[in-house]
Formats: C-alpha cells, sequence, structure tokens
C-alpha cells in the first residue's frame, strides 16, 4: 500500500492507494494522528505517484478551495466493499453539488425502507469521504446526523451553499 500527505484549507488530509484509492483520510488540524492512521495500511510516503493519485490530491484540494469538481468512481477501489455498501456509497455519489438527502431517502431509494441505519452506518465508515459525499446526508429532522468530523460535515455544507437553517 502507498500513500500520500496533502495540504488542504480544512488542514492535511491523505490517500492510501495500490493500483487504485484503497481510502481517502478527511482533512485533520493534527497532522500527526493523520500520520498515525495512515500508517496503519504501512504506505510509503515518499516517491512519485501515478498520474491518478497526483490528479485525484489535486482534485481534492480543488474541491476544498471551493472550486467546482467533478469526481469519479472510476478510481475508487469499491471491490473491497459488499455489494450493499456498493450500492450506498453510488446512491450517495449522485446527490448533486450544494443538495442533501436524508438517510431514510436514500435508504427508500435502494429499495430498503427503514434502511435508514444501515445507509447511516455504512456512510459512517466511508471510506472514500468528499469524493463520495457521505456529508450531503442528513436526518430526516434536518440536523446534520453522523460524520467523522461534525464541524467539517458543517463547513462542506456551507461551502457548497447549503444552509441548515
Amino acid at each position: 500500500m502507498n500513500g500520500t500527505v496533502f495540504d488542504t484549507p480544512f488542514g492535511r488530509a491523505a490517500l492510501a492507494y495500490r493500483v487504485c484509492i484503497h481510502r481517502i483520510f478527511l482533512p485533520t488540524v493534527d497532522p500527526s494522528g493523520l500520520e498515525a492512521e495512515l500508517a496503519l495500511f504501512s504506505p510509503s510516503l515518499v516517491g512519485r505517484h501515478p498520474p491518478l493519485i497526483t490528479d485525484e490530491v489535486g482534485r481534492i484540494q480543488a474541491y476544498l478551495n471551493g472550486e467546482p469538481v467533478r469526481f469519479s468512481l472510476e478510481r475508487l477501489d469499491l471491490a473491497s466493499c459488499s455489494a450493499f455498501q456498493q450500492d450506498v456509497l453510488r446512491a450517495t455519489f449522485a446527490i448533486p453539488y450544494g443538495e442533501v438527502r436524508a438517510y431514510r431517502g436514500v435508504a427508500a431509494e435502494l429499495g430498503r425502507p427503514g434502511g435508514a441505519r444501515a445507509v447511516g452506518n455504512v456512510l459512517a465508515r466511508n471510506p472514500f469521504p468528499l469524493v463520495v459525499p457521505c456529508h450531503r446526508c442528513i436526518r430526516s429532522d434536518g440536523s446534520l446526523g453522523g460524520f467523522q468530523r461534525p464541524h467539517l460535515k458543517e463547513k462542506l455544507l456551507a461551502m457548497e451553499g447549503y444552509s441548515l437553517d
């Protein structure tokens, strides 16, 4: 496994990869925690990265700078996810910039009424945050719901022009 740590306006972020992207680590202001988390994958953080990785890092940085970016699922290692996880990640990927969906709505879209908690559990462990915009899923009552870093979820939604009011 290889990886790279990079700067964003929200702090340092990281990406672990083999042939394609295995995991994206959200930005943090505590780079020691990020590098410790990335080290669990035993990545090599030195050397040149393939163009696919360099390009994806640039896309993530551009997105976090507020630029419109079109991400792709093709660069992600979805094979490491179960069929249900893949379905949830694909449905979440399709949520347009600046819009939100309730966990319940995603579950219903997948033909699983009553599956809001299952959708939330998948998104709580989303290995590809930002590219698969799990921050765009909220509770049916309009509150944020879960996210690895709630303050970041609020900032990302605000950056996209979505108001929680």
